[in-house]
């Protein structure tokens, strides 16, 4: 019984360590268009405690950054196993962050 527990407890982990990083994507969605030309800096920014057990956000980075290297935007936020297996719209959606934060750029 513990063989199985170890082989399913970090699948679980996983799952919900995607799970924890969808709602911070949506949250990290939402500053930015509330926020034009602005990154989150914390997990409060974000309307969240701490979720670094999940999820790895770039707390570090700025708009700039992530427009001068679209790259950045896909390790921006991403869970702790760092792949998407149950959540398919992870990339679509960060697709559509950078394309807020450009958007903001472009108009200036």
């Amino acid at each position: 019984m513990a063989l199985v527990g170890y082989t399913i407890g970090p699948r679980l982990y996983y799952m919900k360590s995607e799970y924890v990083t969808a709602k911070v994507i949506w949250a990290a969605d939402r500053f930015v268009t509330e926020h034009p030309k602005k990154w989150p800096q914390s997990w409060q920014d974000l309307g969240s405690d701490d979720l670094s057990r999940y999820t790895d956000f770039r707390f570090d980075l700025t708009p700039e950054m992530i427009i001068r290297d679209r790259q950045l935007i896909y390790s921006a936020i991403q869970p702790k196993c760092h792949q998407y297996r149950t959540y398919p719209h992870a990339r679509e959606q960060l697709d559509g962050i950078y394309e807020k934060l450009t958007s903001v750029s472009s108009r200036q």
